[in-house]
C-alpha cells in the first residue's frame, strides 16, 4: 500500500507513561505499510518517544494545554488545524478525556472517524471533576475504547459498554517474549544496581496520587523491619516524586530506596525484582502489571485490578484497606514462596501480547 491510512492519536505528552507506552507498543507492532500513526500532544516540550516517533515516519503536531479557561481559544486551534490538515486523517483516536469532546466534536464537523479510548478508572474529587469534562463525549464519538470493562464504564456509562456495535475492551498489550524471565539477567541486574544478596521489592509506576507511593514507602518500612536486607527499588518519575523522597528522609529509609528513574529497560529490571507491589488507589489494567507476570514476578496488587488481568498464580490481591503491616506481612510471604519460570504462553493465551492486539486495531483502522 504505497499511502497508508494516517489515525491521528490524541494524547498529552509521549514520555513512559503507561497510555503512552500502550500506544507505542501498538505503533511498533502495527503494519505502517497499511497503517501510520501522528501525533497530536498537548506540550511544546521533546518527550521520551518523540525521536522514535519521527524515525518510523509519524508526525507530531504541538497544541495547547487544555485549561478549561482557555476553552475557545483550544477549540479554534482544533478546528484551524483540521482544516488546514482536511482529508489526510482516516480517524481521530483521543487517548485523552479532558478535552475529547472538543477535539472529537471537531473532527465530526470534518467527517473524520472519531475514538475515545478509556486507559483507567478514577475516583476522589479528581476523578469527579474529570469525569464531568469527559461526559459529553459518550455522545460525539463513533467508536468507543476501554483497556477494561471497569474503565469503559467509568469514562463512557455503562449504555455505551453494552452497546458492543460501538464499544470494545482492547487489552493493553505487550512484547511478551521481551519479559521472559532470564536467570542471567537477573544477575547482571543485581550486580549492577549493588543489591545482589537483598531482598529486592520493586515497583513501576509514574508518582502520582494514582499509583499511591505514600502507601508503598510505608508498607516498605514495615517490610524493611521483618527483613533488614530489604531494598525498594522504584521506576518512573512525576509530580509526587520530590514528596516522595522527602518521606522516604523522613523514615531514615535513604539508603534502602532506590528512585531508578524512567527506564527504557524495564523487563530486564524487573528480573531483578524479587516482588511487584502495587497498591494503586484506582487502576484501569495497568500495563506494569502485565510486565511483572510476563516476568513471573509475585505481585502483590490492589484488590481494584480486574480480575481478568490476573495471569499467573503468583499474583494476589489485596485490599487498600488492610494495614500497611499486614501488606508487608503478605510480600514477604510470597517471596519466601515463590519461583519464577516462562509465562509466555500464558500471557500470550491470555491475550496479551501485543502482535494480535496490533493486527485487531490495524485491522479495525483499514475497515473505516
Amino acid at each position: 500500500m504505497d499511502n497508508p491510512k494516517r489515525v491521528l492519536v490524541v494524547i498529552g505528552k509521549m514520555d513512559r507513561g503507561g497510555a503512552e507506552t500502550i500506544v507505542m507498543n501498538l505503533y511498533r507492532n502495527i503494519n505502517r505499510q497499511k497503517v501510520q500513526f501522528d501525533f497530536a500532544v498537548h506540550t511544546q516540550k521533546k518527550a521520551d518517544y518523540d525521536d522514535e516517533i519521527i524515525a518510523m515516519g509519524g508526525r507530531i503536531f504541538r497544541f495547547p494545554e487544555y485549561k478549561i479557561y482557555n476553552n475557545f481559544s483550544y477549540k479554534k486551534a482544533w478546528k484551524n488545524f483540521l482544516t488546514q490538515h482536511k482529508g489526510e486523517f482516516c480517524a481521530v483516536h483521543g487517548h485523552i478525556g479532558s478535552c475529547a469532546a472538543i477535539y472529537l466534536n471537531e473532527a465530526k464537523k470534518q467527517n473524520i472517524f472519531t475514538v475515545a479510548h478509556s486507559h483507567s478508572c478514577m475516583n476522589g474529587i479528581v476523578g469527579f471533576l474529570f469525569k464531568i469534562l469527559c461526559f459529553p463525549q459518550r455522545f460525539i464519538a463513533d467508536q468507543f475504547f476501554g483497556c477494561s470493562v471497569e474503565a469503559g464504564i467509568d469514562r463512557f456509562g455503562k449504555k455505551v459498554v453494552n452497546n458492543s456495535k460501538i464499544y470494545k475492551t482492547l487489552n493493553n498489550g505487550i512484547d511478551a517474549k521481551a519479559y521472559v524471565y532470564n536467570r542471567k539477567t537477573r544477575e547482571q541486574y543485581r550486580s549492577d544496581f549493588g543489591v545482589e544478596n537483598k531482598l529486592v521489592i520493586g515497583h513501576v509506576g509514574r508518582f502520582t496520587y494514582a499509583k499511591n507511593h505514600k502507601f508503598l514507602i510505608e508498607v516498605f518500612s514495615e517490610i524493611k523491619k521483618m527483613r533488614d536486607d530489604a531494598v525498594l527499588v522504584l521506576a518512573g518519575r512525576g509530580e509526587l516524586e520530590e514528596k516522595v523522597k522527602k518521606q522516604v528522609a523522613e523514615l531514615g529509609l535513604e539508603k534502602s530506596v532506590i528512585f531508578a528513574g524512567v527506564r527504557e529497560d524495564i523487563p530486564q529490571v524487573l528480573q531483578m525484582y524479587d516482588i511487584f507491589v502495587f497498591p494503586s488507589n484506582y487502576e484501569g489494567l495497568p500495563l506494569s502489571v502485565v510486565e511483572a507476570q510476563a516476568a513471573d514476578l509475585p505481585c502483590l496488587l490492589t484488590d481494584i485490578i480486574p480480575e481478568f488481568a490476573i495471569i499467573t498464580n503468583q499474583c494476589k490481591l489485596f485490599s487498600i484497606n488492610n494495614s500497611a503491616r499486614d501488606w508487608a506481612k503478605k510480600a514477604v510471604w510470597l517471596c519466601d514462596n515463590s519461583t519464577r519460570k516462562d509465562t509466555y504462553e500464558q500471557i500470550k493465551a491470555s491475550g496479551f501480547d501485543i502482535t494480535s492486539i496490533a493486527k485487531e486495531l490495524e485491522n479495525f483502522y483499514l475497515s473505516i
